[in-house]
């Protein structure tokens, strides 16, 4: 079966840079899954899981993800945490058996290590509806299709519940080029935003 041609590894820090290298150069990367990202998360008491599923035919590392662990106030690590994956899994959406792949070992692991829930903002929106095993819930509703750039998906169903949700991270970002100096950054902006800063 094609499902076992592929294993979901924990990446050891020694090898941080191939993990930043992958993220930096899939289509579906993106700086909240970066290695750096999630050390500064770790020391607002964060603890990232880093997670690449590896294709054994082709001998590489086909998806990956940063999974950012947290625990409920007040209770300790084992008793259960919430996970989060923000920008991601860096994943081709488009061919099924990797999804289903990832996301059923993905769940297995988690569930082992005591994930009450997994909350996921991919980088991207997916044009066809992922299932969840129940078949009844969308992990994309159609309203936050069209506010990401698309990418083509097939049906794929998941071994895990899934429900839309309102994302965490903001929709879309800005770069502002900060070289210049104040006068000259704050004369560009709108008379709103210079008062609002």
């Amino acid at each position: 079966m094609l499902l076992h041609r592929y294993v979901l590894r924990s990446v050891p820090d020694s090898e941080w840079k191939k993990w930043d290298q992958f993220i930096d150069g899939h289509p579906g990367g993106h700086f909240l899954q970066s290695w750096g990202w999630g050390e500064l998360k770790a020391s607002a008491g964060w603890k990232p899981l880093r997670l690449s599923l590896w294709d054994e035919e082709q001998q590489k590392v086909v998806a990956a993800a940063q999974v950012l662990c947290r625990t409920a106030p007040h209770l300790p690590f084992w008793a259960g945490h919430l996970a989060y994956i923000p920008k991601g899994p860096a994943i081709n959406w488009s061919d099924p058996f990797l999804c289903q792949a990832f996301f059923t070992q993905l769940n297995t692991y988690l569930c082992r290590r005591g994930a009450l829930a997994l909350r996921m903002e991919p980088n991207r929106a997916v044009t066809a509806v992922l299932l969840s095993r129940s078949g009844e819930h969308p992990l994309f509703s159609p309203t936050t299709v069209d506010t990401y750039p698309v990418v083509e998906a097939t049906l794929v169903p998941l071994p895990m519940l899934l429900f839309p949700a309102p994302p965490i991270q903001p929709v879309r970002s800005i770069v502002l080029n900060i070289t210049p100096d104040e006068p000259t950054l704050l004369a560009g902006m709108k008379e709103k935003w210079r008062y609002n800063l």
